[in-house]
């Protein structure tokens, strides 16, 4: 309810500014490693819970002053108003529109995504796609914004830590090679035809990592399947360092996090024979009909008798690999080189400033 009158302007914002001190922090997931940029911020209670209320009812959305910078990043479908100069450029980050077609989703979620994101768009200067597959997407399913520039900018990892090539994986069975999937409990993910598919391949271990659902108890698992559930981002790297593949079995997908993590770690990728994986890997992945089981077990084995010719290719494109998808590459693909990075913010944050 604060939230509703501060963002109807019938209560001033109220908001506690906190010393940003990332040092004391125990862990700093990578999504908000950018929080260590910022000096410090104003917690606002309800910014976060009030975002699919507002949207449902259609009631105003919360507020946030940037004033103070040139560049407001929003990743969307944060639904937020933002105070700022007239001369400040604001730029969307748009993922998926995976809410829009993916059709075991909701009514409801849909209308609460379209309320949310239309509201950022509203406000945008310039968009941001992680793929050129979303922003395609994006031109047939929201033409009304297709006179916003926009450019591709694709999601990084590191391509700099060699350390974590050589540590064992955790879950891992020793004299065995393994697989990994890396999953969330969603349809689209389709871990389950990748759980049946390894029936077929007795030789070797799949680990799951991240929250299966309801599969990790279902009837007959087969003997070389294992569920890691949620780890560090630490020893997922060690579990993707370590596998004989990263498999990537979604339906449907904006970009494809994982692939760029194996990639960086010349693991061999197999994955769904989707438009925005071909994208994302070209020629450096084994592909596979992902409605199909023994499409995917054939692809695994595939991988597993060809190890070293697949780490070869990698390893031979590294440097492009890093390039395209390396951190240090990140702020000038986003911003462009004619812009300076001092005096920009990120939207939504835990806090902000």
């Amino acid at each position: 309810m604060l939230c509703l009158l501060r963002a109807i302007g019938l209560r001033s914002l109220n908001a506690r500014l906190i010393e940003n001190r990332p040092a004391a922090l125990e862990y700093i997931p990578p999504d908000l490693s950018h929080l260590e940029l910022f000096g410090d911020f104003q917690l606002e209670p309800g910014f976060f819970n009030y975002q699919d209320s507002s949207a449902f009812f259609l009631l105003p959305p919360p507020r946030i002053d940037a004033r103070d910078y040139d560049v407001i990043v929003v990743d969307t479908p944060t639904r937020v108003t933002i105070k700022r100069r007239p001369d400040a450029k604001v730029i969307c980050v748009v993922h998926d529109l995976l809410p829009l077609t993916d059709l075991k989703l909701s009514d409801i979620a849909t209308r609460q995504f379209l309320a949310r994101i239309r509201t950022s768009l509203r406000q945008a200067d310039e968009l941001a796609f992680v793929s050129n597959y979303s922003m395609m997407r994006f031109r047939e399913l929201l033409p009304q914004f297709a006179h916003l520039p926009a450019r591709v900018v694709y999601p990084r990892t590191r391509f700099d830590a060699p350390d974590v090539l050589h540590l064992p994986a955790p879950s891992g069975r020793p004299g065995r090679p393994s697989f990994v999937v890396i999953v969330s409990n969603e349809p689209r993910k389709n871990v389950a035809a990748v759980i049946r598919a390894f029936r077929g391949v007795p030789q070797a271990d799949l680990v799951v990592i991240g929250y299966a659902g309801e599969i990790s108890r279902m009837r007959n698992l087969p003997p070389n399947v294992r569920f890691a559930g949620y780890v560090d981002e630490h020893e997922k790297a060690a579990l993707i360092a370590e596998a004989h593949g990263l498999i990537m079995p979604s339906l449907a997908e904006g970009f494809g996090v994982p692939i760029i993590e194996a990639l960086a770690a010349n693991t061999p990728v197999l994955c769904s024979d989707l438009a925005v994986f071909r994208e994302v890997a070209g020629e450096l992945a084994d592909y596979f009909d992902p409605f199909s089981t023994d499409s995917i077990a054939a692809s695994v084995t595939r991988v597993l008798t060809r190890q070293e010719e697949w780490r070869g290719k990698i390893r031979a494109r590294r440097h492009e690999l890093a390039e395209r998808f390396g951190y240090e590459t990140q702020a000038r693909d986003f911003l462009g080189r004619e812009m300076r990075t001092e005096s920009l913010v990120a939207a939504p944050l835990a806090s902000y400033g």
